[in-house]
């Protein structure tokens, strides 16, 4: 690593040999696919049952294959795209080229292993490098923004390692109990399994962060259809409440910390409420969360505590969630009695990654190495530039961004002491990536526009709806009425083309 630019060029290198090593390999898989296609047809011409022969279909090779190149795309632009600064450049090459071993290992020595290469023991083979997965926890909790190749592992591992056919069936069952009719079956899971300790919470929590996090994909890439779109909605919301169960538990803890006192956990849902409305689309939860505040429970098992019929020495937090949903989501947020919400201020959570999904693969990864992974030696060292993930914004801004970007705009809403204490939330949409692919289009066209790539693929969402609206810093060319109406919602006169747009946009008028 003494000469970065000639590491990063050797690297880069052996990257684009290795994608063209799998390219060969699709080649081969698609032309033996044809051979053996053709041996059954000639069997079965000449009178003779076809024995099975085990055919690789495209589809199934091919997703897998993209998603390694997206990976590997990725470490390449994020390489190339390093700060001058030696030790920032040289902790992603040491990433990457570690990532290189295990993608190499699998292939074999000049790819000898071609012929009998899994695409899923590829990746066993790049997860089971603890160092590559330990270095993007240490990111995570260090308070950094994932890149587009790191969210791209990522989601790899988590598609790969965490979210098993039990994990999917229970999430499932999750679903059917949010509606209507099933919200008394989530207030006793709720009860009898989630909030029977912190540690059962978090893991409920960090399973529904597994399931929700989508990398780079849109949400049609990752759930496939509008239907699961539409349950992963209801999962959203339900996981948002789950949030604000933590923030009050943790709100207690920090109290009792400060007393110098130990209370015992004991929780009860003592009211939930869901209602799916269809004008404006929102799912809604309301809630009512019960907790010990006396340090002398300590004989009092989770039953009694369940069953108090007039609860003593407790605190009560109530708390909603409202999630709206759709391209257009914002439109039902114009309305005059929102104009005091507006103007409040909240927690701005830019993604769905958390501490317990980092606690998760945590678990994870240890099973998979043997022992426990232990990164706090390393984490300290990035203490010094932590940041939080939470920032403060107004419901306002969040709702412009939202709007501007086709964007689904989640709002939670807690009681702290007498005093509303606001989060936010912003998804992206199908939308949200055709809005993306319009403005590609027209940077195309003309270079002078801004198109903030960057930001996109950080998933910066507030600076890539103030670009679009000509407040971003590079702009030289501003975005007029017309152009953006093309951009945002596709609308475009008859007699027009996308170009005769551009050039008016360019000429200023």
């Amino acid at each position: 690593m003494g000469n970065h630019r000639a590491d990063r060029e050797e690297l880069n290198r052996l990257i684009e040999e290795y994608k063209q090593i799998m390219a060969d390999y699709m080649d081969s898989v698609f032309r033996a696919n044809s051979v053996r296609i053709g041996a059954q047809e000639l069997l079965a011409k000449r009178g003779f049952s076809p024995p099975h022969i085990a055919v690789v279909e495209e589809g199934d090779i091919y997703g897998d294959l993209q998603a390694i190149h997206r990976f590997w795309d990725g470490m390449v632009t994020a390489d190339s795209t390093a700060k001058a600064d030696f030790s920032a450049a040289q902790t992603g090459l040491s990433a990457l080229d570690s990532a290189l071993n295990a993608f190499t290992n699998g292939l074999g020595q000049n790819g000898e292993n071609l012929a009998t290469l899994n695409v899923e023991q590829l990746k066993q083979a790049i997860f089971e490098d603890k160092s590559l997965i330990t270095s993007l926890l240490i990111k995570m909790e260090s308070g950094e923004a994932l890149n587009y190749a790191e969210r791209e592992l990522l989601y790899q591992y988590i598609q790969s390692e965490v979210l098993d056919e039990a994990t999917i069936a229970e999430i499932k069952e999750i679903e059917s109990m949010i509606s209507n009719e099933g919200v008394e079956a989530l207030q006793d899971r709720l009860n009898d399994k989630v909030l029977v300790s912190k540690e059962a919470l978090d893991q409920e929590i960090a399973m529904l962060q597994a399931y929700l996090y989508l990398g780079n994909n849109g949400p049609r890439d990752h759930f496939d259809s509008k239907e699961k779109i539409g349950d992963a909605q209801k999962i959203r919301a339900y996981l948002s409440l789950l949030s604000q169960y933590k923030a009050a538990i943790g709100e207690l803890e920090k109290e009792a910390k400060k007393g110098g006192v130990d209370i015992p956990f004991l929780a009860k849902v003592n009211h939930l409420s869901y209602e799916r409305n269809l004008n404006p689309h929102i799912h809604t939860f309301g809630t009512e969360l019960m907790l010990n505040i006396s340090q002398y429970a300590g004989d009092m098992t989770r039953e009694e505590f369940l069953n108090m019929e007039f609860p003593v020495l407790v605190r009560i937090n109530e708390s909603a969630v409202n999630y709206y949903i759709g391209g257009n989501a914002v439109n039902s947020l114009e309305a005059e009695e929102y104009k005091e919400l507006m103007e409040a201020r909240a927690h701005y959570t830019e993604n769905f990654i958390g501490e317990e999904i980092q606690q998760l693969i945590l678990g994870e990864l240890s099973n998979r190495v043997g022992g426990v992974v232990n990164i706090v030696d390393t984490v300290t060292r990035h203490e010094t530039g932590k940041q939080e993930l939470d920032n403060q914004l107004t419901i306002k801004e969040a709702k412009l961004t939202a709007g501007n970007l086709g964007m689904e705009l989640l709002i939670s809403e807690r009681n702290v002491y007498g005093e509303k204490q606001f989060f936010v939330e912003i998804q992206p949409t199908e939308v949200t990536y055709e809005i993306l692919e319009r403005w590609k289009e027209v940077k195309a066209i003309d270079p002078t526009i801004e198109y903030p790539e960057e930001a996109i693929r950080n998933q910066d969402w507030p600076i890539v709806s103030e670009s679009l609206r000509g407040g971003g810093e590079e702009s030289s060319t501003m975005i007029n009425t017309s152009l953006q109406e093309y951009i945002t919602n596709n609308t475009i006169h008859e007699s027009d083309t996308v170009e005769q747009l551009v050039e008016r946009n360019k000429q200023g008028y």
